[in-house]
């Protein structure tokens, strides 16, 4: 699938690298480049698309919002799952 628009610039141009990845979710789906990147993609699945979050966050990963704001930070909704409350609505 191609990616929404609103992913932003920099997300783009990562999925244009030739080695990028793709988690396997086709609704929220990550990518990542890297020596570590099948790892971290991996852990995102359709059943669980927001594993690739946790185990980012396990492994002490950082949020960089560049371009775009909170609108569209993903990361928002794995707290909210990960603390068990219902997703925040505007």
């Amino acid at each position: 699938m191609r990616p929404s628009p609103e992913i932003g610039a920099v997300a783009a141009a990562l999925l244009a690298e030739p080695d990028a990845r793709r988690s396997a979710s086709p609704l929220l789906s990550f990518a990542a480049v890297g020596p570590l990147s099948s790892a971290l993609l991996a852990a995102g699945t359709p059943a669980r698309p927001l594993g690739v979050l946790e185990r980012a966050a396990r492994d002490g990963a950082w949020v960089v919002l560049l371009g775009v704001d909170h609108a569209v930070n993903t990361t928002i909704h794995a707290a909210e799952w990960l603390e068990q409350r219902g997703l925040f609505t505007r």
